[in-house]
């Protein structure tokens, strides 16, 4: 359960300090897909519920993937070639040069890249039972709101997946807290003061 501790933390630290991102480090051998040890061939079988669970973070706008392999570069070019053929994208590949050293700033990136979670083999994460969790905590159906950096500006959007009719606290439609005539802009509920969707 772990896993879940780690998740729900790396978002609700992003929500209090306003960041735009959750970045996730993700292995391939035996977390993503199940290793074959073969140097002249890459392993394409996915352990259950990764292949879906990995698409639809590619999804999430308020997240970002690195891949964080010790394959070869020849090795890396095929995954990435196969996981984009699976709707899977990884932003980076061992690195995240969104978050780099500043002088006088927190922490040094030179040798360590950012990242806020780890799914890797090696570092306890279970590929059998833990890829199912995290598609319940990422799914889009679950997510009132597509998070999104435009212009150093934080863009909470419209997420047509969420459904239209599910009821927020203020005991509005999720539909109506969006201006249909401006590309489904959040603008709050129509009809009282809520601002921000919660479902009720």
């Amino acid at each position: 359960m772990s896993i879940i501790k780690s998740i729900k933390s790396a978002f609700r630290r992003a929500n209090e300090k306003n960041w735009p991102t959750v970045y996730f480090a993700i292995d391939i051998h035996d977390t993503i897909v199940k290793g074959n040890y073969n140097a002249d061939e890459i392993p394409t079988e996915f352990f259950p519920d990764a292949e879906k669970t990995l698409q639809i973070l590619t999804k999430r706008q308020d997240i970002k993937l690195i891949l964080y392999t010790c394959s070869h570069p020849n090795e890396i070019e095929q995954y990435q070639e196969f996981f984009k053929s699976k709707g899977i994208i990884f932003d980076y590949v061992n690195c995240n040069p969104e978050v780099t050293t500043e002088i006088g700033g927190y922490g040094n990136y030179d040798n360590k890249f950012y990242f806020n979670v780890l799914l890797d083999d090696k570092a306890g994460f279970d590929a059998l039972n833990d890829w199912p969790i995290i598609e319940s905590l990422v799914t889009l159906e679950q997510q009132p709101y597509l998070i999104s950096d435009e212009k150093n500006t934080l863009t909470y959007k419209y997420n047509p997946d969420f459904g239209d009719n599910k009821l927020c606290r203020c005991g509005h439609t999720y539909y109506r807290h969006f201006d249909t005539y401006e590309k489904m802009d959040a603008i709050g509920c129509k009809y009282c003061r809520c601002f921000s969707f919660k479902e009720k």
